[in-house]
């Protein structure tokens, strides 16, 4: 859960600090810049009762393991679309940003079945606080590979980001029973 938080912070500090620029850098006009971010932020809000129901159901490792690759593979979609089509960016934003933007409630939900009721505030504001640091050093990190880079370099440290949180969730999952 606090890899999640923190995992979350990085990826959605990232898109919240560099997504303008990303799709300006790779070619968007304007109006295709706006609904860039507004069909992923959209996307996010629309899977989050889906997700958060489906995890309440199912052990929630396997759901954030699934969450992390499917998004994984989406953003490296999203870096080959970057190339193309403008239209097919902004289709894929809509699903990455559906799948990713449940992270952070995901690990959230996670540690709350897993620590005594008591304790829930404090964990929570921990995992904020893990969450804000991620979000804080998102945008360096992400902002330093695109200038190395390309800014369609942000989709690649999303997928690698999401790809290392998938791995650490097998580990997790091989290590602990399940709640």
């Amino acid at each position: 859960g606090l890899a999640g938080a923190v995992v979350s912070g990085l990826l959605n500090g990232a898109f919240y600090g560099l997504g303008a620029a990303y799709a300006q850098g790779v070619g968007f006009s304007d109006v295709g810049v706006a609904t860039f971010m507004a069909a992923t932020i959209l996307g996010g809000a629309a899977f989050q009762w889906p997700v958060g129901h489906y995890s309440d159901r199912h052990d929630r490792r396997y759901v954030m393991l699934w969450v992390c690759v499917v998004s994984a593979g989406l953003a490296a979609l999203g870096f080959v679309f970057s190339l193309w089509s403008e239209n097919l960016l902004i289709a894929v934003g809509v699903l990455y940003g559906g799948f990713v933007f449940t992270l952070y409630g995901l690990s959230v939900a996670h540690v709350n079945d897993l620590v005594d009721s008591s304790r829930l505030l404090e964990v929570a504001g921990g995992l904020l606080l893990v969450h804000g640091i991620g979000a804080a050093l998102g945008p360096t990190l992400a902002g330093t590979i695109m200038d190395w880079l390309a800014p369609q370099s942000l989709m690649l440290f999303f997928a690698l980001i999401l790809a290392l949180m998938a791995g650490y969730t097998v580990l997790r999952i091989r290590a602990a029973p399940a709640v």
